[in-house]
């Protein structure tokens, strides 16, 4: 495990958010801090929030956040780069907080510099202008909601997942102009709601996390060819019940999981290690610090794990929140809490060994 080298200023720093934040208090020594909270306020008045998938664009270091808690739900966008709420693109057009599996907005994912996509609850995929609200929609053919997406912006394509389907499948959708590319049919994958997970687009493939399989109960990935419309492979990927997938050290992939661990699955080789203690519907890559972070709703807390070694580094309290989100420019990491009804940051405090990795 590494040694952190945190000077004696950032240890005073971290001594004096203690006193001023009182669950910082709570904080364990480590690379990272709370640095602040960034409230939103289409959350006022509102007793019972619902959001889903967290995601950065780091082109425009923008934060997403797909909310279903306005009339109608909406994406939160932040500006990822100076820590301040921008507006709440596409409010009330939507499905929002109506009992799963049809609530929406779910996956999100920016399409463009202006431009997220979001998977709704009644099927459909909206593109959203985020800053003139102009939305276009076009359907699944599902009857439940879509869910995760990744976009492919070399072939201008999404991948969205339809797990609550009496058979789960796969939408391929190209984006500009907005066209229904084709329809996979996953029926080895559960429609119990344990079933298609976060794809993840590579190198014009896509790959797709799902919990559970008819030849893998414990999770697999399977890797789709979004020309030909067929699933080209399949890999176990452990015992850990996976859902978010994300690319880590050395071109792994990286999954989320349950509360007691995730996966980490070498596409080369097809070989499977395992992460305790660590989960979370979400997965984050912090490159420059070389750690893994997961916000898991179970045990109420951001997960740092040191991507070489697999081994947890630092617990930080999340409050209600899951779904880590990362922005690779400066490292600092985003979780949206709806107990507080505001998204926290969290920032490093020095880099892996003195500097950056």
């Amino acid at each position: 495990m590494r040694h952190w080298r945190i000077p004696a200023l950032a240890l005073s720093l971290a001594t004096a958010f203690a006193v001023v934040i009182p669950l910082a208090a709570a904080q364990e020594a480590g690379p990272y801090r709370e640095l602040t909270t960034i409230p939103i306020p289409t959350w006022a008045n509102v007793d019972t929030t619902s959001f889903d998938i967290a995601w950065v664009n780091p082109a425009t270091q923008t934060f997403f956040l797909a909310d279903r808690t306005p009339p109608g739900g909406g994406i939160e966008v932040i500006d990822a780069a100076n820590n301040t709420f921008v507006r709440t693109a596409g409010l009330g057009k939507m499905v929002g907080n109506i009992p799963s599996p049809r609530g929406g907005p779910n996956g999100v994912t920016a399409v463009s510099p202006v431009e997220v996509a979001a998977a709704d609850g009644d099927s459909t995929v909206k593109i959203i202008n985020i800053f003139t609200d102009e939305v276009q929609s076009i359907s699944t053919g599902g009857e439940n909601r879509a869910d995760e997406l990744a976009y492919d912006p070399t072939d201008d394509l999404l991948l969205v997942a339809n797990p609550r389907e009496d058979t789960p499948f796969v939408t391929v959708i190209k984006v500009h102009p907005l066209g229904i590319v084709g329809k996979i049919l996953m029926p080895h994958a559960s429609a119990t709601g344990a079933g298609l997970e976060q794809p993840l687009a590579a190198n014009g493939r896509f790959y797709i996390s799902i919990q559970t399989t008819d030849t893998n109960p414990n999770g697999e990935i399977d890797l789709i060819n979004p020309q030909s419309l067929t699933v080209e492979r399949r890999m176990a990927a452990g015992s850990c019940k996976i859902t978010g997938l994300m690319f880590g050290l050395g071109g792994r992939l990286v999954t989320g999981g349950n509360a007691e661990c995730s996966s980490v699955v070498d596409p080369s080789s097809g070989s499977v290690a395992e992460i305790p203690n660590a989960g979370g519907d979400e997965v984050s890559y912090i490159p420059s610090m070389g750690l893994y972070a997961f916000g898991i709703a179970a045990t109420n807390t951001l997960n740092l794990v040191d991507a070489a070694t697999r081994q947890t580094v630092q617990k930080l309290p999340i409050g209600s929140g899951r779904n880590a989100a990362v922005n690779p420019v400066n490292g600092e990491i985003f979780v949206a809490d709806g107990s507080i009804k505001a998204v926290r940051v969290f920032a490093p405090i020095v880099a892996p060994d003195g500097k950056g990795k």
